[in-house]
C-alpha cells in the first residue's frame, strides 16, 4: 500500500472516531513535533498575528473555501485575511489526534469561530472540526499541506 494511501486510510478512520477517545500514552517525537507546530499555528491565529499564521502554510497548499478547492498560497491567504482582519470576528483549536510518520504527519480536532455582532448583542459561535495534512521539510520544519474544516450543523431550537 503507497504511504499516501495509508495514511489517507488511516486520516479517514481517524476523523469517524468518537470526540475525545483516549489518546495515545506517548506520542511519537515526530507526532510532538506536529503537535508543537499545529499549537503554534493556532497561537499565531489567536493572536491575529496574519504573516506568522501564513508562514504555516506550504507553497503548494491545498484547501477549500465555501466548498471549493483553492490550490494557491495566495488563494488561501485572501481567504483567511477577513478573519484576521475583523476585529469582531476569532478562531480558536486545539488537536485531539495528531500521528506522524516519515515526512507527513496530520492533525484533528474542533474549532470554535467567534463572532461578535456590530449591533452589541450575543456573540455567535459556529463550531466544527478540522483535519490537517503536515509535510516535514528538509530543515525539519512542518508546513500545512492540506487544510480542511466543516462546520458542524447549527444546534436545534
Amino acid at each position: 500500500m503507497k504511504p499516501t494511501l495509508a495514511l489517507g486510510l488511516t486520516l479517514l478512520l481517524a476523523t469517524w472516531a468518537p470526540a475525545g477517545g483516549p489518546k495515545p500514552a506517548k506520542e511519537s517525537k515526530l507526532a510532538q513535533q506536529v503537535r508543537a507546530t499545529e499549537l503554534a499555528f493556532a497561537a499565531c491565529a489567536q493572536a491575529k498575528d496574519f504573516d506568522k499564521f501564513m508562514s504555516f502554510f506550504d507553497d503548494d497548499i491545498k484547501a477549500f473555501d465555501g466548498g471549493a478547492m483553492i490550490a494557491d498560497k495566495e488563494q488561501v491567504r485572501q481567504a483567511w485575511a477577513p478573519l484576521f482582519q475583523d476585529p469582531n470576528r476569532s478562531i480558536t483549536w486545539a488537536p485531539e489526534v495528531v500521528e506522524a510518520s516519515g515526512s507527513l504527519g496530520y492533525t484533528t480536532g474542533p474549532f470554535e469561530v467567534h463572532v461578535k455582532p456590530a449591533d452589541g448583542s450575543d456573540t455567535i459561535v459556529l463550531r466544527g472540526r478540522y483535519v490537517t495534512i503536515w509535510r516535514r521539510h528538509p530543515d525539519g520544519s512542518w508546513k500545512a499541506t492540506l487544510d480542511i474544516g466543516s462546520h458542524a450543523p447549527p444546534p436545534k431550537p
